[in-house]
């Protein structure tokens, strides 16, 4: 899975996983078009519930205090009160449990289903891949829920790092790697893009000392973010990060691997087209392709 492979990764030229979840039975969402234009629920916040009432118990302890010691007797009425009161604690103690409880449960499903995925994506030599089984992160109306939530497959969400200057294509194709955004007029600032395809080469470098090979490096798979360290360098006001590992594989004794599932085609080597072989070979070619089209 995408989720797992991605959470595993931490590179400044790689865009980080912050969460991610699988979600299975009455808790998967019927359809994901759903939360387009819908207002969410406002989300579970055990923390601020905890705050809010020690201070309340703060306030409450502040009060008895101003007004002197207790009496010793209770009107039924106070009596009531506090019993209440325990109630209304116990209840939320009763939450809190069941909140960890499933906190629990998400995470040994998650741990059982990284040793799943690690028995079935470690590869040899060379290893045909069955294409009826989504690789990584690509996702058909199975993954999606498709119309009324009838298939019951497990759905992923991943929450990303925010990439706030949008994909190198769009830098490709407003000329910020240029001296005049014109194709005309403007020439390559070579500096911007060296510096630009250095970034990425180190993310692919981090990529494949972990023996992952990407599968799908192309202009639309580097995000582009504007608070990362080295932003302004060159004027270019983003740093490079390498994305979307839908298709990725993990290389366990072996230096390829053959499989008919396909990325962007303008980017691939000659040996994936034609016989479906994938190798880090074939990531460097992709990361030619792109310092060409920079």
């Amino acid at each position: 899975m995408e989720a797992l492979l991605s959470a595993s990764l931490s590179h400044p030229n790689i865009v980080r996983t912050l969460k991610w979840a699988s979600v299975h039975g009455e808790d998967r969402l019927e359809q994901p078009r759903l939360l387009l234009g819908e207002t969410l629920p406002p989300p579970d916040n055990p923390a601020l519930t905890r705050i809010q009432e020690l201070r309340a118990q703060a306030q409450a302890l502040a009060k008895a205090r101003q007004e002197g010691p207790p009496q010793q007797t209770q009107s039924r009425q106070q009596q009531q009160q506090q019993q209440e009161q325990q109630q209304q604690e116990q209840k939320q103690e009763r939450e809190r449990r069941r909140r960890q409880e499933k906190e629990e449960e998400q995470q040994q499903q998650q741990q059982r289903e990284q040793q799943r995925w690690e028995q079935q994506y470690r590869a040899s030599e060379v290893v045909v891949l069955d294409d009826a089984v989504p690789c990584g992160g690509a996702a058909g109306e199975a993954v999606g829920g498709g119309p009324g939530g009838a298939c019951q497959d497990p759905q992923t969400w991943m929450v990303l790092e925010y990439c706030d200057r949008g994909c190198l294509q769009d830098a490709i194709d407003q000329g910020w790697l240029r001296d005049s955004p014109s194709f005309k007029t403007g020439r390559p600032n070579t500096l911007a893009v060296l510096a630009t395809a250095r970034e990425i080469a180190s993310g692919m470098a981090y990529l494949h000392s972990q023996n992952v090979i990407h599968g799908d490096l192309s202009a639309f798979n580097v995000m582009l973010s504007s608070a990362a360290p080295g932003a302004a360098l060159c004027g270019r006001g983003f740093v490079a990060k390498v994305a979307d590992f839908g298709l990725s594989r993990v290389l366990d004794c072996g230096s390829k691997i053959q499989t008919s599932t396909y990325g962007t085609m303008t980017a691939m080597a000659p040996e994936v087209l034609s016989q479906g072989v994938i190798s880090k070979q074939a990531d460097v070619y992709s990361w030619g392709v792109l310092l060409w089209q920079m």
